[in-house]
């Protein structure tokens, strides 16, 4: 029993074989724990093990930065490349002192078959999120949003030049530099889009809904579901 009364606490240890062991050894009974087995023989499979507060001085010592362990990987490289680390493949953020927010936002809006807007400078950019709707303007904070089905508002001028486009679902990404990058599945001019065929779309797909109901074809009732979602929002966006 250690100086004190206090009963010894037991602690096993894994180390590399040599004077760091006996160092090891000689720190932890200094503190007051007793070691079982001989340190120098318990090799890599060992594990930390001990019936009170482990002493730190058990625990191997951190790589503080990448510069020290390439210095000591050196030792054993022969023919291998250097090793890869995550900083490696992370741009540094320049941010200017006293960086003002910009007037416009850069617009970049993408479909698969064409970009509708690539670069353009608009005030405002209202976008239909799954989360619910919410406007984009200069110095927004970075964002990714999923779509829905809804409308696009791209205000190249505040409330006076104004165009809207229907999107079926999609992508948002606004980025820190006051960019933003809408990629969409399909849009379309709102003004395009004939009401007459929402109403009928809408009705055709609440029957198929209605008439899938309790009939277990999966497909079917999500495709139907799919059909009610769209035109429901067509149907908001014409007003009807």
């Amino acid at each position: 029993m250690p100086r004190g009364g206090s009963p010894q606490r037991e602690l096993q240890h894994c180390c590399l074989p040599g004077a760091e062991c006996q160092r090891t050894e000689q720190e932890g009974r200094a503190q007051g724990f007793k070691i079982t087995g001989d340190p120098r023989k318990l090799g890599f499979a060992q594990c930390h093990r001990t019936q009170g507060p482990l002493h730190p001085s058990a625990l191997p010592p951190p790589v503080p930065n990448s510069q020290e362990f390439l210095s000591k990987f050196a030792a054993f490289q022969g023919t291998m490349n250097e090793p890869e680390f995550p900083s490696n493949f992370v741009k540094p953020v320049e941010k200017a002192e006293n960086a003002s927010v910009p007037d416009k936002l850069k617009f970049n809006f993408y479909i698969p078959s064409a970009a509708i807007n690539q670069g353009s400078s608009v005030d405002l950019v209202l976008l239909p999120a799954t989360t619910g709707d919410f406007g984009v303007m200069p110095g927004h904070v970075p964002t990714v949003a999923e779509l829905r089905p809804g409308v696009v508002s791209v205000h190249n001028e505040l409330d006076k030049d104004v165009t809207k486009y229907f999107v079926s679902g999609g992508f948002a990404f606004i980025h820190a530099d006051s960019t933003t990058d809408v990629c969409a599945v399909e849009a379309v001019p709102l003004s395009d889009i004939d009401s007459d065929a929402v109403r009928a779309g809408l009705a055709e797909y609440t029957g198929k809904l209605a008439s899938l109901q309790g009939k277990g074809d999966d497909y079917e009732l999500a495709a139907a579901q799919a059909g009610v979602e769209v035109y429901s929002a067509l149907n908001s966006a014409l007003g009807l």
